[in-house]
């Protein structure tokens, strides 16, 4: 989504310009956003938040936004938690250009691209990546997604994983040695790894190598 040509409006933001009482979940902005002179008229998830809950969204950029600072504009007796925005594409630096009356915020940050595509920066913040979000490099240009928006049959969207793999190598050296790596596209509540093996390729005779 593109946004553009923006002059003298206090009410526009990357999804929605004003909220009023309303709830603000599980939803994201992807796109672009260019306005004139006046950063502080134009937020980049929402404009103006009175009465509002805005909870477990992000926001990220296909180039930087022109001339927008904050995520939320104006904050005004409001619950903002555990929002994130991709402090390297769009080019907000705050969570809001001003803060009236009295407010719940917590949780709220920006965070580098790579780190947007990895569900445990969003699972550390409590976001439901079982049910509600998936993630898998394939799909929304590796950002989270809605579930219900795709039907994933990766198995990078499958939620009984703990953790996806991005590759796994086994190399032999002379003295043959084994050296194991692996890359995951995400990680959730993984403590440790054990490898196993066997002789027989038999995964029922699997024992723990160390």
């Amino acid at each position: 989504m593109k946004i553009s040509n923006i002059f003298h409006s206090r009410d526009t933001g990357g999804l929605i310009g004003f909220s009023y009482s309303s709830t603000i979940e599980n939803s994201f902005y992807k796109g672009f956003i260019e306005i004139g002179t006046r950063q502080s008229w134009v937020g980049g998830f929402v404009g103006v938040s009175i009465n509002t809950e805005i909870i477990n969204n992000y926001a990220t950029a296909t180039s930087e936004f022109i001339n927008v600072s904050s995520f939320v504009r104006v904050i005004s007796n409001s619950t903002v938690k555990n929002n994130i925005w991709n402090s390297e594409t769009t080019g907000i630096t705050k969570l809001y250009n001003s803060i009236q009356d009295t407010n719940t915020i917590l949780g709220n940050s920006g965070v580098n691209s790579q780190d947007m595509k990895q569900a445990s920066t969003f699972i550390e913040k409590g976001w439901d990546f079982d049910t509600i979000w998936a993630i898998c490099p394939n799909y929304n240009d590796g950002f989270p997604f809605l579930r219900w928006a795709y039907t994933c049959t990766s198995d990078c969207c499958n939620s009984s994983l703990n953790v996806t793999l991005s590759s796994f190598t086994a190399t032999v050296s002379v003295n043959e040695a084994v050296s194991i790596n692996w890359v995951t596209y995400s990680e959730a509540n993984v403590f440790d790894f054990q490898i196993f093996r066997n002789e027989d390729n038999d995964l029922n005779n699997a024992v723990p190598s160390w």
